[in-house]
């Protein structure tokens, strides 16, 4: 087959997966789109019915009541207390907006001066009518519905389908992603690789193929004549070898032992039952246990402060808000530290094992959550998920790279980000939702159900590749690395300056506080998750789009600059403004800022350390990198839960800001001395 040939069978391939992909994207929007119509007209309808039942069964409370007063002889007009009965009753139905009791007249008699003025001009109203047996009724008590908080209702609803409906689009298309690799892609490479085996002259592996489509069937054709092959090699040997001490020593036996040297070496050959089956590593095999596992995570991070909070633990003679930072921390610490020793051990057992073996822990520490019943066990559980978090993104960022090769890797380091974004959306909108309608210990539960969901996954589809011989070895950091890279000034100000003030502002504000502080103003789980949502969804559309036109300006220090500007100057803007609007702006302005500072400050980490600390390399670097920014993960919740103990949390959240400004000032000042005196890397 022809270049030409191959380039334009290659070519219709990828326009059918593209049409593949459309199809199947729109059939999915309109199932979607018409279930979650009829599940919100469902929902309306019965509503109504739910409402009205509430408001009946609460105006019944009252009469009887109501009439028991009357029965002991106390006149309708002279009972006392009725207005704070009335308010006690109301208090837990924000769907109710006013309780009244009147006369027979119709005549609002009890009830609060504002319920009094909404009576019968607040639209819907039911009644309950107050009689003692089978007299006449001498009145009733009027229960108003708040439409607005019923029309809120619906809204939170179809909010919450739009959700789901953009969760489930996004998950639908990285599953016809991994299916079509899996099912399409990997099939064809692999029949690709066997015939080029053949037309090589190799017989000693198949395919293997199982199932009743075209390709698998073609597989076996494959295998058949492959087997076939071995199966004649096989059976002339065998006459070789039964005619090789009559015959050696006839004139003509030296041509047959050339010419079954020959056929030796020019085919690789094998008995048909010795052949072995042909497997070709991907990214596909990694991506869905990857994604599955980070989701586990992410589901409960919307909710995490919350439940911590509602321990209400005092420890080591600090305060609530410090004690209920400390899990959180905790977790941050216990993932720096276990990375670099998964790091360490993911070379020698495999990535697939250490994969595995991380599911076991953070399956096991996100159920330990679920029957946390302090802070301290709840720290040991968080620990253990950290642990297994890290030795499980670090075992599949190696397998990645081991798939890559020496010319994918970009690919490889794209596809984790994109795993890591896709999961915290889809985890953290989710797990708003799952844990305000069945709670935070269960959502736990379904967390590590999850985890486990993850090992069955990999054990499914990982395989550890052959290593690449032409891959250069890999460089792990040494603990003098760190000590020599923290000593020059640059890298320094780039850690202290930029990395750690980011993550602080990313777990202290967005992990910490805004979970909190959304849940003091009356949010709902599923908005929360919303808002958090936001700063996920700008990183991960503008990283992309930052990382080319950064590298078309080469102007890395500017977009560090802005971006550090933006993610400090955002939570300043809640002194001033508060709610949930606010807040989701500002998680977009963070969003933003990180979008613009992450792709150009580890390139400037690497240029930096490449100019001061040339007998460092550059894995070892960006290693180092990754570990000691985790110091201001742990640092933020820490920070942010002090000052908002004793100032608030509109000022706490603005104090992350201000730690970002801080560190972004001292970034400018130090690179443009250094560039005025001896010249920056860009």
């Amino acid at each position: 087959m022809s270049q030409a040939e191959t380039r334009g069978s290659a070519l219709a391939s990828n326009n059918f997966i593209r049409r593949l992909f459309l199809i199947s994207v729109v059939m999915i929007v309109l199932g979607t789109a018409v279930q979650s119509f009829f599940a919100l007209r469902i929902f309306e309808s019965e509503l109504d019915p739910a409402i009205e039942g509430k408001a009946l069964a609460v105006g019944r409370v009252v009469a009887r009541e109501v009439n028991r007063a009357v029965a002991l002889d106390i006149p309708f007009g002279e009972l006392r207390g009725m207005q704070e009965f009335l308010v006690a009753a109301r208090a837990d139905h924000p769907e109710i907006s006013y309780i009244v009791v009147g006369d027979a007249d119709g005549k609002p008699v009890y009830g609060s001066e504002a319920a009094l003025d909404m009576a019968g001009r607040n639209g819907r109203e039911f009644s309950v009518p107050l009689r003692l047996g089978e007299e006449a009724s001498y009145g009733a008590v009027r229960i108003g519905i708040d439409e607005r908080y019923v029309r809120g209702l619906l809204g939170d609803v179809a909010v919450d389908i739009v959700t789901v409906l953009l969760v489930t689009l996004l998950v639908t298309f990285e599953v016809l992603i991994i299916l079509a690799a899996l099912g399409i892609v990997l099939p064809i490479r692999a029949i690709e690789s066997l015939m080029r085996d053949y037309e090589g002259g190799r017989f000693d592996r198949r395919s293997g193929m199982r199932g009743g489509n075209e390709l698998a069937r073609l597989g076996r054709r494959l295998d058949e004549l492959g087997g076939r092959v071995a199966t004649s090699y096989a059976a002339l040997r065998a006459d070789y070898d039964a005619l090789y001490e009559s015959l050696r020593n006839h004139p003509s036996w030296r041509a047959v032992e050339e010419a079954m040297r020959d056929v030796a070496g020019r085919f690789s050959l094998t008995r048909a039952e010795e052949r072995k089956p042909l497997r070709i590593a991907d990214f596909s095999h990694m991506r869905a246990p990857l994604v599955v596992f980070i989701l586990s995570e992410e589901l409960t991070r919307s909710f995490l402060p919350i439940f911590i909070r509602d321990f209400n633990d005092s420890l080591f003679g600090l305060s609530p808000g410090v004690v209920n930072s400390l899990p959180i921390s905790f977790y941050m610490l216990m993932t720096a530290i276990a990375t670099p020793f998964a790091g360490n051990i993911v070379d020698r057992i495999g990535a697939r094992r250490i994969f595995l073996w991380g599911c076991i822990p953070g399956a096991v520490g996100m159920l330990g959550c679920a029957f946390a019943q302090g802070v301290l066990d709840l720290m040991l559980w968080r620990g253990l998920a950290a642990i297994g978090y890290a030795m499980s993104t670090i075992a599949a960022q190696a397998y990645l790279t081991n798939v890559a090769g020496t010319t994918r890797r970009v690919q490889a380091a794209a596809i984790y980000v994109g795993a890591v974004m896709l999961a915290a959306i889809c985890g953290i909108a989710v797990g708003g939702i799952v844990a305000e309608q069945i709670g935070f210990r269960a959502t736990f539960a379904v967390s590590g159900a999850v985890a486990a969901l993850s090992a069955l996954l990999a054990y499914l589809l990982l395989f550890d590749p052959p290593p690449d011989r032409n891959a250069p070895p890999v460089v792990r950091a040494k603990w003098r690395d760190y000590g020599v890279l923290l000593s020059r000034p640059l890298f320094g100000v780039l850690m202290l300056g930029v990395a750690v003030p980011a993550k602080i502002v990313l777990t202290g504000f967005l992990f910490y506080l805004v979970p909190l502080y959304l849940s003091s103003v009356g949010n709902s789980q599923s908005d929360i998750g919303r808002a958090m949502t936001a700063y996920f969804i700008v990183v991960a559309v503008g990283t992309k789009l930052v990382g080319q036109v950064a590298d078309k300006y080469s102007d890395r220090r500017g977009f560090v600059l802005l971006g550090g500007l933006l993610s400090g100057l955002g939570p300043m803007l809640l002194l001033g403004y508060q709610g949930f609007l606010p807040v989701v702006l500002v998680a977009f302005a963070v969003g933003i800022g990180h979008a613009l500072s992450t792709s150009p400050l580890v390139a400037m980490v690497t240029e930096v350390a490449a100019r001061e600390t040339p007998q460092v390399s550059t894995a070892a670097v960006l290693g180092i990198f990754r570990v000691l920014e985790r110091v201001g993960s742990v640092l933020g919740p820490v920070m942010a839960a002090a000052l908002a103990t004793f100032y608030g949390y509109s000022v706490a959240m603005a104090g992350t800001g201000v730690a970002v400004l801080a560190g972004t000032l001292l970034f400018a000042v130090v690179f443009l001395l250094h560039r005025s005196g001896k010249g920056t890397p860009a």
